[in-house]
């Protein structure tokens, strides 16, 4: 395994590529179905904000309450 770069991960998310993991998505989906309040947490950085949020729209998160980074 490789040692996390964080220069090389910042370049990959700013991409706005990533991919939603299968499982979390549905559950993410079955949460918003009953009515929770959705909280994302994404470890990113402040000026990857706006990526970050095209890129959950397009991994298939369409809203949430808050968004942490």
């Amino acid at each position: 395994s490789e040692a996390f770069n964080e220069a090389t991960f910042d370049e990959w998310a700013d991409e706005g590529i990533a991919p939603a993991l299968p499982e979390s998505l549905k559950l993410y989906k079955v949460l918003k179905s009953l009515g929770f309040e959705l909280f994302l947490l994404t470890g990113r950085s402040e000026p990857q904000r706006n990526v970050t949020v095209s890129n959950l729209l397009f991994a298939g998160y369409d809203s949430w309450n808050r968004l942490i980074l």
